[in-house]
């Protein structure tokens, strides 16, 4: 049984994600899903398709320009507070496609003032007699197996007698996971008889603002030689020491030998046993929050809001909690406002507005001073920056949608006194300065200053200030547009509208379907943000042709983008019917 890094990297973090992850038992796991015998926590992706446009396949003009990668290289298993907007946002075939990229350019980062030899395409019977022809200083992809273990190594770079054995992540820290990952490396390259000198990970330099012509050696960090626990902390620890203190305190043959019995599991109920074990590893030293033996969520712990997986699994075996309506929960969620809340309606019936709260939400109400512009974004970002003035994973706004209610008699049913302006770019150039030129005049020109609103204010802020930073003649237009913002979310913060329909999440895919049910996405071809990103991507990257794009895409983004603005206008209207009333609703 052969074990690939990314079985390494997956069982340090859960023993159960080394069988799960693994794209040999993809078909197993889902079975185990589809027939509800267990509920997962974690994303279970068949990175042969991983693309969320494989809907569109047909309207590709060549088989290579629908070809998905299979690298696994893309999971970050940190224990943070749940986000919602993280889920939405995530897809594999944007993150396989920067790690190729981000490879590719560090290839050429070290072409540029070294002699290289590629693995993978540069043909060669004998990788010793290369590695040990003086000639060449670094090595792309050079593969080592020991006892069944295989690596491929980014870059291997020649140190006197000994070797750099490099990294290389598309990302802009370096965390722990990282690490692992030069570890497993470094542990098989050294069994091979190999001196590894120093151990770095290559990554992108997060300060580096692209110019016309990219400079490699600005982008990159190539000598990243520490990690951390959080991008928020400074407190740093070195990858080598790290790795030392690892190769002592884990017992590697072992673990390699763990994880190739665990890989060797074919049996439905042999992989159940597994993956319905409260841990994570076999010291029992943390309860597992991946994956469980199936139940429904709906009404369960598993909803309470933001709080942390790991409480959640503690709770859930600890303490045999589960159900919203047991009552020995009460002691734990009493000392939260916004769990006890959930508590309450799951065991007395809703009440959607907080009394306590109703100024304050009549308050907020009043804030909507007309013209009220509902307006959304959509972006792709990339982690080679594609456009002057831009950085790694920088949010470019391609597109937009905003719905103007002109007075306080709107109604979505009729469609009065609302208006529609929308804009979509080609992708032939970079794409702000027409977003920009176009929505000062939608915004402002037309119907004259107003109200704007979003939903989770800070992401269309956000783009505002970089583009009010790098169109620095439409600053005054932005700036009004930025400082007159409001966010549609702001009636459910702190539950003070709250439905247990939300399953604990604040989304607009969770608040807007429990006020109006048949207010849906599905009828579009493109129904998620991810998947708008990934077509306007691969159009700039000229995936798709201009051609193709007219015929095929565009109309399917604008649609989707107007269904998002048109849901805000929705759900605005029932919030602010539920206001004016004063009224429950059930």
């Amino acid at each position: 049984m052969k074990i690939y890094k990314d079985d390494y990297k997956h069982f340090r973090t859960c023993q159960k994600l080394a069988w799960f992850l693994s794209e040999k038992h993809y078909h197993l796991a889902k079975k185990l899903i589809d027939d509800k015998l267990i509920v997962n926590f974690i994303e279970l992706t068949n990175t042969k398709t991983s693309s969320k446009i494989n809907g569109f396949e047909a309207k590709f003009e060549t088989e290579e320009q629908i070809r998905t990668v299979t690298d696994l290289d893309y999971l970050n298993f940190e224990d943070q507070e749940f986000q919602e907007e993280v889920s939405d946002d995530f897809y594999a075939g944007e993150t396989i496609a920067d790690g190729l990229e981000t490879g590719h350019y560090a290839q050429e980062y070290f072409m540029q003032d070294y002699q290289c030899f590629n693995f993978e395409t540069q043909q060669t019977n004998n990788q010793s007699e290369i590695l040990n022809d003086k000639k060449y200083q670094v090595f792309f992809e050079p593969r080592f197996e020991y006892n069944s273990c295989v690596t491929k190594c980014d870059i291997l770079k020649r140190n006197g007698s000994g070797w750099d054995l490099i990294e290389v992540k598309a990302v802009t820290w370096v965390k722990e996971e990282h690490m692992w990952d030069l570890l497993y490396q470094y542990d098989i390259l050294t069994k091979c008889g190999l001196d590894i000198v120093n151990v770095y990970i290559m990554y992108l330099n997060n300060d580096y603002i692209r110019k016309e012509k990219l400079d490699l050696k600005a982008l990159f960090i190539a000598n990243g030689s520490t990690w951390q626990k959080s991008n928020k902390t400074k407190k740093s620890f070195s990858l080598y020491q790290s790795i030392q203190e690892e190769l002592v305190d884990h017992h590697l043959a072992q673990e390699y030998q763990t994880i190739a019995d665990i890989l060797a599991i074919a049996d439905e109920q042999e992989a159940l046993k597994l993956l319905t074990n409260k841990y994570c590893d076999a010291k029992q030293q943390q309860y597992c929050f991946h994956i469980f033996n199936y139940f429904d969520r709906y009404n369960t712990i598993f909803e309470l809001y933001r709080l942390r997986k790991k409480k959640k699994a503690f709770w859930y075996y600890e303490h045999d909690l589960l159900s919203l309506q047991d009552e020995r929960l009460l002691t734990f969620v009493v000392d939260s406002k916004l769990h006890y809340r959930q508590y309450q309606i799951a065991n007395h019936g809703e009440q959607v507005i907080n009394l306590s709260y109703l100024n304050q939400l009549k308050s907020e109400l009043s804030k909507y001073q007309y013209p009220v512009y509902m307006y959304d974004f959509e972006t792709m970002k990339s982690a080679i920056p594609k456009f002057i003035n831009s950085k790694s994973y920088q949010q470019i706004p391609f597109q937009y949608s905003v719905h103007v209610l002109l007075g306080p008699d709107f109604d979505f049913k009729t469609n009065q006194n609302i208006k529609h302006y929308q804009f979509l770019a080609d992708g032939t150039n970079d794409p702000r300065k027409e977003v920009v030129s176009h929505l000062c005049h939608d915004l402002i020109a037309i119907h004259g200053l107003g109200t704007y609103v979003a939903y989770n204010q800070s992401f269309e802020k956000s783009v505002l200030k970089k583009l009010m930073f790098n169109f620095k003649d439409y600053y005054h237009e932005l700036e009004k547009i930025f400082n007159r913002t409001i966010d549609l979310q702001d009636f459910f913060k702190d539950f003070k509208i709250y439905k247990s329909s939300f399953a604990g999440s604040l989304s607009i895919k969770k608040t807007l379907p429990a006020f109006d049910s048949n207010f849906s996405y599905q009828d579009l071809a493109i129904q998620k943000g991810d998947m708008a990103s990934e077509v306007f991507r691969r159009r700039v990257e000229n995936n798709i042709s201009l051609k193709n794009w007219q015929e095929n895409f565009y109309q399917n983004m604008l649609d989707y983008c107007t269904r998002d603005t048109l849901g805000m206008v929705v759900l605005f209207w029932h919030i602010k019917h539920l206001i004016e009333n004063n009224q429950e609703i059930k």
